[in-house]
Protein backbone atom coordinates (compact mmCIF):
# COMPACT_ATOMS: atom_id res chain seq x y z
CA UNK A 1 0.00 0.00 0.00
CA UNK A 2 2.82 2.40 0.76
CA UNK A 3 3.96 2.22 -2.85
CA UNK A 4 1.02 4.41 -3.78
CA UNK A 5 2.34 7.22 -1.59
CA UNK A 6 3.47 9.41 -4.47
CA UNK A 7 0.21 9.33 -6.37
CA UNK A 8 -1.58 12.60 -5.78
CA UNK A 9 -5.33 12.88 -5.66
CA UNK A 10 -7.81 15.68 -5.08
CA UNK A 11 -11.41 15.34 -4.07
CA UNK A 12 -14.21 17.11 -5.88
CA UNK A 13 -14.33 19.99 -3.43
CA UNK A 14 -10.80 21.31 -3.91
CA UNK A 15 -7.64 21.23 -6.02
CA UNK A 16 -4.70 18.90 -5.62
CA UNK A 17 -2.60 19.91 -2.67
CA UNK A 18 -5.33 22.21 -1.32
CA UNK A 19 -7.21 21.91 1.98
CA UNK A 20 -9.50 19.27 0.49
CA UNK A 21 -6.73 17.40 -1.32
CA UNK A 22 -4.86 14.37 -0.03
CA UNK A 23 -2.57 11.79 -1.53
CA UNK A 24 -4.17 8.64 -2.86
CA UNK A 25 -2.55 6.40 -0.27
CA UNK A 26 -4.15 8.43 2.54
CA UNK A 27 -7.60 7.89 1.17
CA UNK A 28 -6.96 4.28 0.19
CA UNK A 29 -5.86 3.82 3.79
CA UNK A 30 -9.50 4.09 4.86
CA UNK A 31 -9.94 0.55 3.50
CA UNK A 32 -8.07 -0.68 6.58
CA UNK A 33 -10.66 0.71 9.00
CA UNK A 34 -13.53 -1.66 8.31
CA UNK A 35 -15.29 -3.54 5.54
CA UNK A 36 -17.74 -0.65 5.19
CA UNK A 37 -14.84 1.71 4.49
CA UNK A 38 -12.94 -0.64 2.19
CA UNK A 39 -13.79 1.13 -1.07
CA UNK A 40 -14.77 4.56 0.24
CA UNK A 41 -11.63 6.05 -1.34
CA UNK A 42 -13.03 5.27 -4.81
CA UNK A 43 -15.75 7.87 -4.22
CA UNK A 44 -13.36 10.49 -2.81
CA UNK A 45 -10.95 10.83 -5.75
CA UNK A 46 -11.58 12.66 -8.98
CA UNK A 47 -7.98 13.57 -9.88
CA UNK A 48 -5.13 11.10 -10.35
CA UNK A 49 -1.50 12.17 -10.82
CA UNK A 50 1.22 9.55 -11.31
CA UNK A 51 4.44 11.55 -11.32
CA UNK A 52 8.17 10.86 -11.04
CA UNK A 53 7.91 10.37 -7.28
CA UNK A 54 5.38 7.60 -7.78
CA UNK A 55 7.63 5.63 -10.11
CA UNK A 56 10.77 6.24 -8.07
CA UNK A 57 9.15 4.54 -5.07
CA UNK A 58 8.30 1.35 -6.96
CA UNK A 59 10.27 -1.78 -6.14
CA UNK A 60 9.91 -2.88 -9.78
CA UNK A 61 8.79 -0.87 -12.81
CA UNK A 62 5.97 -3.24 -13.71
CA UNK A 63 4.40 -2.72 -10.28
CA UNK A 64 3.21 0.67 -11.48
CA UNK A 65 1.15 -0.90 -14.24
CA UNK A 66 -0.56 -3.18 -11.74
CA UNK A 67 -1.23 -0.42 -9.21
CA UNK A 68 -2.63 2.06 -11.74
CA UNK A 69 -4.82 -0.56 -13.42
CA UNK A 70 -6.20 -1.67 -10.07
CA UNK A 71 -6.96 1.90 -8.98
CA UNK A 72 -8.86 2.54 -12.21
CA UNK A 73 -10.78 -0.73 -12.10
CA UNK A 74 -11.91 -0.10 -8.54
CA UNK A 75 -12.90 3.49 -9.24
CA UNK A 76 -16.69 3.84 -9.39
CA UNK A 77 -17.15 7.55 -10.07
CA UNK A 78 -15.98 10.31 -12.42
CA UNK A 79 -12.27 10.93 -12.99
CA UNK A 80 -11.78 14.53 -14.09
CA UNK A 81 -7.97 14.56 -14.26
CA UNK A 82 -5.36 11.96 -15.18
CA UNK A 83 -1.66 12.80 -15.42
CA UNK A 84 1.22 10.36 -15.90
CA UNK A 85 4.97 10.40 -16.63
CA UNK A 86 6.26 7.17 -18.13
CA UNK A 87 9.87 6.11 -18.73
CA UNK A 88 9.30 2.52 -19.86
CA UNK A 89 7.79 1.54 -23.24
CA UNK A 90 6.26 -1.51 -21.54
CA UNK A 91 3.54 0.89 -20.42
CA UNK A 92 2.46 1.70 -23.98
CA UNK A 93 -0.13 -1.06 -24.22
CA UNK A 94 -1.55 -0.12 -20.83
CA UNK A 95 -1.93 3.51 -21.91
CA UNK A 96 -4.39 2.36 -24.57
CA UNK A 97 -6.49 0.47 -22.03
CA UNK A 98 -6.37 3.30 -19.50
CA UNK A 99 -7.44 5.93 -22.05
CA UNK A 100 -10.34 3.75 -23.18
CA UNK A 101 -11.43 3.48 -19.53
CA UNK A 102 -11.02 7.23 -18.91
CA UNK A 103 -13.11 8.08 -21.97
CA UNK A 104 -16.08 6.61 -20.09
CA UNK A 105 -15.32 8.48 -16.87
CA UNK A 106 -15.88 12.06 -17.98
CA UNK A 107 -12.17 12.93 -18.13
CA UNK A 108 -11.62 16.69 -18.52
CA UNK A 109 -7.83 17.01 -18.13
CA UNK A 110 -5.28 14.58 -19.56
CA UNK A 111 -1.50 14.94 -19.42
CA UNK A 112 1.07 12.44 -20.65
CA UNK A 113 4.85 12.78 -20.65
CA UNK A 114 6.72 10.05 -22.50
CA UNK A 115 10.32 9.92 -21.28
CA UNK A 116 11.10 6.51 -22.78
CA UNK A 117 13.43 5.95 -25.74
CA UNK A 118 10.51 5.12 -28.07
CA UNK A 119 7.79 7.34 -29.52
CA UNK A 120 4.35 6.55 -28.15
CA UNK A 121 1.54 6.33 -30.70
CA UNK A 122 -1.52 7.63 -28.88
CA UNK A 123 -4.58 5.35 -28.79
CA UNK A 124 -7.50 6.33 -31.00
CA UNK A 125 -9.69 6.19 -27.88
CA UNK A 126 -8.22 9.56 -26.94
CA UNK A 127 -10.58 11.18 -29.46
CA UNK A 128 -13.49 9.59 -27.58
CA UNK A 129 -12.72 11.87 -24.61
CA UNK A 130 -15.10 14.53 -25.87
CA UNK A 131 -15.30 16.31 -22.50
CA UNK A 132 -11.58 17.11 -22.52
CA UNK A 133 -10.84 20.72 -21.59
CA UNK A 134 -7.08 20.52 -21.01
CA UNK A 135 -4.62 18.35 -22.95
CA UNK A 136 -0.82 18.22 -22.51
CA UNK A 137 1.34 15.76 -24.46
CA UNK A 138 5.09 15.19 -24.74
CA UNK A 139 6.95 12.96 -27.21
CA UNK A 140 3.89 11.24 -28.68
CA UNK A 141 2.36 10.66 -32.08
CA UNK A 142 -1.27 11.19 -33.00
CA UNK A 143 -2.71 8.02 -34.56
CA UNK A 144 -3.88 7.62 -38.13
CA UNK A 145 -7.59 8.43 -37.98
CA UNK A 146 -10.04 8.81 -40.85
CA UNK A 147 -12.84 11.32 -40.94
CA UNK A 148 -13.44 14.30 -38.68
CA UNK A 149 -12.02 14.12 -35.18
CA UNK A 150 -11.11 16.52 -32.41
CA UNK A 151 -11.95 17.96 -29.00
CA UNK A 152 -14.85 20.44 -29.23
CA UNK A 153 -14.61 21.50 -25.55
CA UNK A 154 -10.84 21.95 -25.39
CA UNK A 155 -9.66 25.12 -23.62
CA UNK A 156 -5.89 24.54 -23.42
CA UNK A 157 -3.53 22.46 -25.57
CA UNK A 158 0.22 22.02 -24.97
CA UNK A 159 2.30 19.91 -27.34
CA UNK A 160 6.04 19.17 -27.16
CA UNK A 161 7.69 16.77 -29.62
CA UNK A 162 4.31 15.64 -30.88
CA UNK A 163 3.93 14.20 -34.38
CA UNK A 164 0.94 13.42 -36.57
CA UNK A 165 0.91 9.94 -38.14
CA UNK A 166 -1.87 10.95 -40.51
CA UNK A 167 0.19 13.82 -41.98
CA UNK A 168 -2.86 16.06 -41.60
CA UNK A 169 -0.79 18.63 -39.71
CA UNK A 170 -3.16 19.19 -36.86
CA UNK A 171 -6.54 18.83 -38.56
CA UNK A 172 -7.99 18.07 -35.13
CA UNK A 173 -7.16 21.65 -34.06
CA UNK A 174 -9.92 22.93 -36.30
CA UNK A 175 -12.42 21.07 -34.11
CA UNK A 176 -11.46 23.10 -31.02
CA UNK A 177 -13.12 26.51 -31.48
CA UNK A 178 -13.13 27.26 -27.73
CA UNK A 179 -9.34 27.06 -27.39
CA UNK A 180 -7.90 29.75 -25.10
CA UNK A 181 -4.31 28.56 -24.54
CA UNK A 182 -2.15 26.99 -27.26
CA UNK A 183 1.49 25.91 -26.94
CA UNK A 184 3.29 24.11 -29.78
CA UNK A 185 7.05 23.53 -29.38
CA UNK A 186 9.75 20.98 -30.13
CA UNK A 187 8.98 20.59 -33.85
CA UNK A 188 5.49 19.41 -33.00
CA UNK A 189 3.04 18.87 -35.89
CA UNK A 190 5.82 19.59 -38.37
CA UNK A 191 4.45 21.24 -41.47
CA UNK A 192 1.60 22.96 -39.65
CA UNK A 193 0.92 26.51 -40.79
CA UNK A 194 0.15 28.25 -37.52
CA UNK A 195 -0.77 31.53 -39.20
CA UNK A 196 -3.50 29.79 -41.16
CA UNK A 197 -5.01 28.39 -37.97
CA UNK A 198 -4.97 31.41 -35.68
CA UNK A 199 -8.06 32.86 -37.28
CA UNK A 200 -10.00 29.75 -36.24
CA UNK A 201 -9.60 30.49 -32.54
CA UNK A 202 -11.49 33.71 -31.74
CA UNK A 203 -11.15 33.03 -27.99
CA UNK A 204 -7.41 32.32 -27.99
CA UNK A 205 -5.72 34.38 -25.23
CA UNK A 206 -2.22 32.87 -24.90
CA UNK A 207 0.05 31.47 -27.61
CA UNK A 208 3.52 29.87 -27.29
CA UNK A 209 5.57 28.84 -30.33
CA UNK A 210 9.20 28.09 -31.16
CA UNK A 211 11.38 28.56 -34.22
CA UNK A 212 10.04 25.40 -35.88
CA UNK A 213 6.64 27.05 -36.26
CA UNK A 214 8.17 29.94 -38.23
CA UNK A 215 9.88 27.85 -40.89
CA UNK A 216 6.89 26.57 -42.83
CA UNK A 217 5.16 29.87 -43.52
CA UNK A 218 5.15 31.24 -47.04
CA UNK A 219 5.32 34.93 -46.35
CA UNK A 220 3.14 37.00 -48.63
CA UNK A 221 2.25 40.64 -48.70
CA UNK A 222 1.15 41.73 -45.22
CA UNK A 223 0.17 45.21 -46.30
CA UNK A 224 -3.52 44.26 -46.15
CA UNK A 225 -3.18 43.33 -42.48
CA UNK A 226 -4.48 39.82 -43.07
CA UNK A 227 -2.80 36.60 -42.05
CA UNK A 228 -1.75 34.57 -45.12
CA UNK A 229 -4.55 32.28 -46.34
CA UNK A 230 -6.32 32.54 -43.00
CA UNK A 231 -9.22 34.79 -43.81
CA UNK A 232 -8.38 36.99 -40.83
CA UNK A 233 -9.09 40.46 -42.11
CA UNK A 234 -9.02 43.80 -40.25
CA UNK A 235 -12.84 43.85 -40.34
CA UNK A 236 -12.96 40.95 -37.83
CA UNK A 237 -9.62 41.49 -36.12
CA UNK A 238 -11.32 43.25 -33.21
CA UNK A 239 -13.09 40.02 -32.32
CA UNK A 240 -9.83 38.15 -31.71
CA UNK A 241 -8.80 37.88 -28.05
CA UNK A 242 -5.08 37.04 -28.22
CA UNK A 243 -3.30 38.95 -25.43
CA UNK A 244 -0.02 37.16 -24.75
CA UNK A 245 2.52 35.51 -27.09
CA UNK A 246 5.78 33.72 -26.30
CA UNK A 247 8.36 32.76 -28.94
CA UNK A 248 11.09 30.30 -27.89
CA UNK A 249 14.45 29.33 -29.39
CA UNK A 250 14.39 31.82 -32.24
CA UNK A 251 17.34 32.04 -34.63
CA UNK A 252 17.13 35.72 -35.53
CA UNK A 253 15.90 35.11 -39.10
CA UNK A 254 13.93 37.26 -41.49
CA UNK A 255 11.13 34.72 -41.63
CA UNK A 256 10.71 34.81 -37.86
CA UNK A 257 10.47 38.59 -37.98
CA UNK A 258 7.71 38.39 -40.56
CA UNK A 259 5.69 35.90 -38.51
CA UNK A 260 6.02 38.10 -35.42
CA UNK A 261 5.09 41.21 -37.40
CA UNK A 262 2.01 39.46 -38.78
CA UNK A 263 0.81 38.56 -35.31
CA UNK A 264 1.47 42.07 -33.99
CA UNK A 265 -0.49 43.51 -36.89
CA UNK A 266 -3.54 41.26 -36.78
CA UNK A 267 -4.25 41.04 -33.04
CA UNK A 268 -5.14 44.49 -31.69
CA UNK A 269 -5.75 43.26 -28.12
CA UNK A 270 -2.23 41.87 -27.78
CA UNK A 271 -0.60 43.19 -24.59
CA UNK A 272 2.70 41.35 -24.21
CA UNK A 273 5.16 39.40 -26.33
CA UNK A 274 8.22 37.57 -24.97
CA UNK A 275 10.82 36.56 -27.56
CA UNK A 276 13.62 34.17 -26.53
CA UNK A 277 16.66 33.87 -28.82
CA UNK A 278 19.22 31.08 -28.79
CA UNK A 279 22.07 33.30 -29.96
CA UNK A 280 23.45 36.68 -28.90
CA UNK A 281 21.66 39.59 -30.53
CA UNK A 282 23.58 42.29 -32.36
CA UNK A 283 22.98 45.88 -31.31
CA UNK A 284 21.56 46.63 -34.74
CA UNK A 285 19.19 43.68 -34.52
CA UNK A 286 16.08 44.14 -36.64
CA UNK A 287 13.83 43.02 -33.78
CA UNK A 288 14.80 46.04 -31.70
CA UNK A 289 12.59 48.31 -33.81
CA UNK A 290 9.43 46.34 -33.08
CA UNK A 291 8.69 48.18 -29.84
CA UNK A 292 8.71 51.53 -31.63
CA UNK A 293 6.42 50.21 -34.33
CA UNK A 294 3.95 48.68 -31.86
CA UNK A 295 4.02 50.83 -28.69
CA UNK A 296 0.83 49.31 -27.23
CA UNK A 297 2.48 45.89 -26.90
CA UNK A 298 5.16 45.23 -24.30
CA UNK A 299 7.84 43.41 -26.29
CA UNK A 300 10.63 41.81 -24.25
CA UNK A 301 13.66 40.29 -26.00
CA UNK A 302 15.57 37.57 -24.13
CA UNK A 303 18.89 35.89 -24.88
CA UNK A 304 19.13 32.25 -23.75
Amino acid sequence: MRRCCSVRGGCRRGPIGGPAGRRVHDKMGTSMLSKNWRFKWTTMLSQLVFDEDFFENLAESYHGRIIISRILLLHKHAITKFSINIEDEDYFEDIGNWVMFLSQKGIEEFALRNASAEVLILPTHLFSCQKLKHLRLEDCCFPLVSGSYGFPNLLSLKLFLVRDAGDKCGEFLKQSPLLEILEITGNSLEGLSILQLLGLFPKLRELTLDSSMCKVERMEDFSSGALPSSGVHPSIAGQLQLQKVVFKNLQDTENELRVITAILTCFPLLKKMDVFFEAHLEESNKFSKLQQAYPKVKIVLHED
